[in-house]
């Protein structure tokens, strides 16, 4: 699902919708600001003929701007259609934002301030992106240009964000010293398409990272921030100034790898200061939250209970082959519990129903396992051995 402002006077609504003889399309829904929907039920179709990942945007005008990716696999289409305030297509037909490769699979989209978007997917192994007005018309010549093209090397997940003249997109990128992916970013002309920055962009984070995600968001004094959410570093933030220099000496971890995002299920946003709010749903299926200002410093009071200094406690047997039982403090009830093996993997543990604190670990790999315990009160770290 997902929410923008249409206008002053109603949100927009977007969803996929499970159908008969498992495909499935999209729909909206125009709800007002006393909570009626405009729209008869189960809403406005947007996408009947295509189901993968959609973005949408207010058009400025009450409409929305609707872009999906057509299915999964290499090569296929990225189409766009714009929806006016009474859900009808203002276009005779989608377009297709892509060339003829296609894309493989991740894009990113933004709308700018003359109600233009900006698309950017990655194919092969490489970036590409295109720019189109309100009438569906391509605003750079040639439309399709190229973001990144490294060869060897491999850029994917961007991220994209106009401001002003200027267009910044953010991605993955395998190209060495990358301890597997490291962040770049570069900088466009919005008018143009053209390269701002060094060729191919410059360095953002570059952390070890595991199929990582890439998050961007505009900072103050024509800056960015940054997000990154690398495996074995934790969930970490960078801001890059405009002239493409990183603000800080390091990146700043929102959180330790235990706790980090479960692929996208996260949410990144401006505080409005030129720092960075984060939100995300971890392994485990806990959500948390974390800022991080635009002079680098953690904010350090994320919650009651992720604010309490973690307990060490004891578990038994330990080593363990099958099950093992946790020395939990008096009237403790555990909530959460995830395992983190020494590659920085995080694995649910299942409890055994009849025995209180006993989990079942013979589906684990042998090695040594940091373990978390969430209770109502606290944090409970314990280390255990698997045989």
């Amino acid at each position: 699902m997902k929410v923008v402002a249409s206008d002053s006077c109603a949100y927009v609504v977007a969803y996929c919708e499970s159908c008969g003889g498992g495909g499935y399309g999209c729909k909206m829904q125009r709800v007002r600001m006393n909570g009626a929907v405009q729209f008869a039920l189960p809403g406005q179709t947007t996408a009947s003929n295509y189901y993968g990942p959609y973005t949408i945007h207010p058009d400025g005008a009450g409409g929305v701007l609707f872009s999906i990716r057509c299915g999964n696999g290499a090569g296929t289409c990225l189409k766009a259609q714009r929806f006016d305030s009474l859900g009808t297509a203002m276009w005779p037909a989608y377009i297709d934002l892509a060339d003829a490769d296609g894309l493989n699979y991740a894009f990113s989209t933004t709308m700018d301030d003359t109600g233009a978007q900006s698309a950017v997917w990655e194919v092969n192994g490489d970036l590409r992106m295109n720019r189109i007005d309100t009438l569906s018309n391509a605003l750079w010549s040639p439309p399709v240009q190229v973001a990144s093209d490294l060869a060897v090397h491999v850029q994917d997940d961007p991220s994209i964000l106009a401001m002003g003249n200027e267009l910044f997109v953010a991605w993955s990128d395998s190209r060495p010293p990358a301890a597997l992916r490291d962040m770049y970013i570069q900088k466009y002309d919005l008018g143009t398409g053209s390269e701002l920055w060094a060729t191919d962009g410059v360095p953002a984070i570059q952390i070890n990272s595991f199929l990582p995600k890439t998050g961007l968001v505009g900072s103050d004094s024509g800056g960015v921030m940054v997000t990154f959410d690398g495996n074995l570093d934790g969930y970490s933030a960078m801001r890059v100034r405009n002239d493409g220099t990183q603000a800080w000496p390091a990146p700043v971890a929102m959180c330790t790898p235990s706790f980090n995002p479960f692929y996208e299920q996260r949410v990144q946003l401006p505080d409005g200061t030129g720092g960075v709010v984060a939100f995300w749903q971890s392994f485990a299926g806990d959500l948390y939250g974390a800022r991080v200002y635009r002079n680098g410093e953690l904010y350090n009071d994320v919650g009651i209970e992720e604010a309490s200094r973690p307990q060490l406690i004891t578990a038994f047997p330990n080593p363990a082959q099958e099950h093992i039982t946790f020395n939990l403090p008096v009237d403790q009830r555990v909530i959460g519990i995830d395992a983190m093996n020494s590659r920085g993997a995080s694995i649910r543990l299942n409890t055994l129903p009849e025995a209180t604190n006993t989990y079942d670990v013979s589906g684990l790999a042998g090695g040594v396992y940091a373990v978390r315990l969430v209770t109502p009160d606290a944090i409970l770290i314990s280390r255990i051995i698997v045989l």
